[in-house]
């Protein structure tokens, strides 16, 4: 008896543990499909991040492919759109997709090395949501176990105060080594050594369409802020669930 005694707060953190670990990715999950359905707010950063000037100025100087500075802000916004889709459909329409000039001449938007990235973003994605149902599944039993275990819900100030702290320590930590520095790390450590992942506006319709990093770090910021609100949902939803007085009372 003593000995189940003694194991009881470490099974205790051991759940709760992994009901933090779970809430968190899931918000993050959520926050993505949630950015994904409205095309990760392109149409409407395309007007804050000046898309428009910027393929302007640099559609004319691509290297391999002429005439898209000619397009339109619609037909640019059904490609990015198109591009979301197939990068979560496997890669598939990647090699499939085109553009109209101003004469009515349609090309292949991406270069074979764009196709090859782009596919490798889909694989990635692919994996990051098989986890993430996982994660969602690991968070659905560490609820029921605390609800069981009849845990005391988190206290909401001390998850917030957690939640603050790391996640300024993560934003003075990428900001101190620099965004692009870690941006550019991470697709070191992600990628294959021998994909070509960094593309110069000049040889990119796909990195000019993007307007890269700028779009990227925008969309960053819509994902944290989704994913806090999700994270707060959540809380909430949890600390109702698992509060004393909505579990059903001893026989």
């Amino acid at each position: 008896m003593a000995r189940t005694n003694a194991k009881a707060p470490i099974v205790s953190a051991l759940v709760q543990t992994v009901f933090f670990v779970s809430l968190a990715w899931t918000t993050c999950f959520l926050a993505w499909v949630s950015l994904r359905l409205v095309d990760f707010g392109y149409p409407l950063l395309y007007s804050a991040l000046d898309i428009d000037g910027h393929i302007a100025r640099y559609g004319p100087r691509n290297e391999f492919k002429a005439g898209f500075e000619q397009t339109g802000r619609e037909q640019r916004v059904a490609l990015f759109a198109a591009i979301v889709d197939a990068v979560h459909a496997d890669g598939r329409g990647l090699r499939q997709l085109r553009y109209r000039d101003a004469t009515g001449r349609e090309q292949a938007l991406l270069r074979e090395p764009e196709v090859v990235h782009l596919e490798s973003v889909a694989r990635l994605i692919g994996r990051l949501k098989t986890a993430s149902w996982c994660m969602l599944a690991l968070l659905a039993a560490a609820l029921a176990a605390m609800r069981r275990m009849a845990l005391a819900p988190p206290r909401l100030r001390r998850v917030a105060a957690v939640s603050a702290a790391v996640l300024l320590g993560g934003t003075a930590l990428v900001f101190a080594l620099g965004p692009e520095n870690v941006f550019n790390t991470l697709h070191v450590w992600i990628f294959p050594p021998d994909e070509q992942w960094f593309f110069y506006y000049e040889e990119s319709l796909m990195t000019t369409l993007m307007k890269a990093p700028d779009l990227f770090g925008a969309i960053a910021v819509l994902l944290l802020l989704a994913a806090l609100a999700y994270g707060g949902l959540l809380l909430l939803a949890s600390w109702r669930w698992l509060s004393p007085g909505s579990r059903p009372a001893p026989r």
